[in-house]
């Protein structure tokens, strides 16, 4: 039975044994005598009925498994499950949560983009997904969507709370994005835009400089890449302007270009990791600067894209280049050379900030399911009709609330007592302190997939798995190495 058998995971270095134990969160080494027989130690109930097993080495079997008794004493290997569960016992409880704490409202300023992108979500290739239309937000939706998210923001949080502008190509409306910012009047409101950047200007740039807009452009690499998918309606290349756009960024204020502009690279087959990484981290026209990148893959779900692009073996090519990656960042670790890596520090420094930073000490009662935001507090996204949505990769499905109406307590309470019978099982599986998801990794359209959260725990319990086992070789060779990480914050 599941229940008679510890959270553990037994894995091996070159030199070593391990065993992870997720009641603790302790990763420990040991020899291969408690490594070889812990399932053995952890069937029977006492020494006696140890002694009645054959065993070679048998003395030195007993006196480990002294050891492993005085460990399971203390609480570890536990055979204990918590109860999968948000601690949300009320609608009351949800209505307090979200009336006093909300962080990032984004606002759909309009449906409508000015690029044709093939692989875009909203390109009509993607299932349940709107596409793009002539739908605009009206400025009485937009003040209402404001004053329902500052009447709830973080008023505490440092750095204030958030308010993003996003599309379609939200500076097809610009002349709404000034009246919003000129409408907030809270001083404690940070803006940010998602745009193509097609449409800056001399004039357009300057105004966020002078209203401090943090701007995520999306540019995904040098010409011959970024315009094989990002293209206008008539099917050109849209690198040109978007670089020339750039450049004028930077000659107008290299400071803000420097800590205010950011880039979202969309990584599409096939892969030309050495051009990307040679036009971002080697440009010979312009520094775009340390710690300014986000990489994104295609959605791959529900798509027609990879089939209509002749693309079908992508998740392979993306496994076997991001094994290459991956094993460039593990020995640049072991060497301490984490300084001379550019995209690879994208790639995984999360993923190793996660074990170096795991909470240490032993499972309660109730254990959410980690990764998962609270709906709507961490971001609200609100599109041109007013209808409030999880975030804006949900898209327009899994309605939480509007305007008119506010939240729908009751709707989301349901919603994660849902969320939490659908991930139950996860109180026996050993990476449950590892491992984060969300709605939108398990999502089909609007309601949970259960074929797709399979696919996804198991993916996601090879690679905790190999994390696992990285950061001990890495750590085994070069003690200090994740040193860098004391610094790093999760996004």
């Amino acid at each position: 039975m599941t229940q008679e058998k510890s959270l553990i995971k037994k894995f091996r270095t070159k030199d070593k044994n391990y065993i992870y134990d997720a009641t603790s969160n302790n990763i420990f080494l040991v020899n291969k005598t408690i490594f070889n027989n812990f399932e053995v130690f952890s069937e029977i109930k006492s020494k006696d009925e140890l002694k009645k097993k054959n065993f070679l080495n048998k003395s030195e079997v007993e006196e480990e498994y002294d050891k492993y008794k005085k460990k399971v004493n203390e609480g570890y290997f536990s055979y204990k499950r918590p109860v999968i569960s948000f601690s949300i016992n009320s609608v009351s409880d949800i209505q307090k949560e979200l009336d006093s704490g909300l962080k990032q409202l984004i606002l759909e300023l309009t449906e409508n983009c000015n690029f044709r992108c093939k692989y875009c979500v909203y390109s009509g290739k993607y299932k349940k997904t709107r596409v793009h239309k002539k739908k605009d937000m009206s400025f009485s939706t937009l003040k209402k969507a404001i004053d329902f998210f500052i009447q709830r923001s973080d008023k505490n949080k440092r750095g204030g709370s958030c308010i993003g502008f996003y599309g379609g190509e939200p500076l097809l409306k610009f002349d709404l994005i000034k009246k919003a910012i000129e409408y907030v009047s809270c001083k404690n409101i940070r803006f940010t835009i998602t745009t193509n950047g097609s449409l800056l200007n001399r004039e357009i740039i300057n105004y966020f400089i002078k209203n401090n807009v943090s701007i995520t452009l999306s540019l995904d690499g040098p010409e011959i890449i970024h315009d094989r998918y990002r293209v206008y309606p008539d099917g050109s290349g849209t690198f040109k302007q978007i670089f020339k756009n750039i450049l004028l960024i930077n000659e107008i204020d290299k400071n803000f270009f420097k800590n205010k502009v950011l880039f979202n690279i969309v990584i599409a087959p096939p892969y030309n990791f050495t051009e990307i990484v040679d036009f971002f981290y080697r440009n010979q026209e312009i520094d775009f600067g340390p710690n300014k990148i986000n990489i994104s893959p295609v959605d791959s779900y529900q798509t027609s894209f990879f089939k209509d692009m002749n693309l079908e073996d992508h998740k392979y090519m993306k496994l076997k280049l991001l094994n290459t990656f991956f094993n460039k960042y593990k020995y640049s670790l072991i060497k301490d050379e984490h300084d001379q890596l550019n995209i690879e520090k994208i790639l995984f420094d999360k993923d190793f900030y996660i074990i170096k930073s795991r909470e240490m000490g032993f499972l309660g009662e109730k254990y959410p399911p980690q990764g998962m935001c609270f709906p709507g507090k961490r971001r609200l996204f609100v599109n041109t009709d007013g209808k409030f949505f999880m975030c804006e990769r949900t898209g327009n499905n899994f309605e939480i609330g509007d305007i008119e109406h506010g939240f729908y307590y009751k709707l989301i309470y349901n919603f994660l007592i849902s969320y939490e019978e659908f991930f139950r099982e996860c109180k026996d599986c050993w990476a449950i302190r590892l491992c984060d998801k969300c709605f939108n990794s398990v999502r089909n359209g609007e309601n949970l997939d259960k074929e797709r959260k399979e696919e996804f725990c198991e993916i996601k319990k090879l690679n905790v798995e190999r994390n696992l086992i990285a950061f001990c070789e890495i750590i085994e060779k070069n003690p200090n190495a994740f040193d860098h990480l004391n610094n790093f914050k999760l996004m």
